[in-house]
């Protein structure tokens, strides 16, 4: 996507989101090469890998200005707003980047902002177990 976005206007700043427990993306861009973690603990399953893909890194590279984390209440909490305010169901993994920005993760100034959502997969159980967390 950040190919796309940057090929239509060179100017659009990327910023790819990860949640924080399942950080190798985020370890890997501030090393300036692929590092490996142990299998992370996340709700976001889609996210939960050790090491950035081999050919997709050094496009992150190239596109992201930096990579954002995002905590799994952040996630549970964006799901929420998602699914009772603009009714879309969104799995945990397509909701990271729309957490980051209700949780105010992108750089100060930051004016206008295009999130991308997707997934609708995820478990019955898993959904009516979040719902049933309370707001704090």
């Amino acid at each position: 996507m950040s190919t796309a976005a940057k090929a239509i206007n060179p100017r659009v700043r990327c910023f790819p989101v990860e949640p924080d427990t399942a950080d190798d993306t985020r370890q890997s861009f501030l090393k300036g090469e692929r590092v490996s973690i142990p299998p992370p603990p996340t709700i976001a399953d889609g996210l939960r890998v050790q090491s950035p893909g081999a050919l997709t890194f050094p496009i992150l590279q190239k596109t992201a200005e930096d990579v954002l984390t995002v905590s799994d209440d952040e996630i549970i909490e964006t799901i929420k707003y998602l699914l009772f305010r603009m009714k879309l169901l969104v799995e945990p993994s397509g909701a990271a980047a729309a957490a980051a920005v209700l949780a105010n993760k992108l750089p100060s100034g930051t004016k206008r902002v295009g999130v991308i959502l997707s997934g609708g997969n995820i478990d019955v159980e898993l959904l009516s177990q979040l719902l049933a967390v309370n707001d704090k």
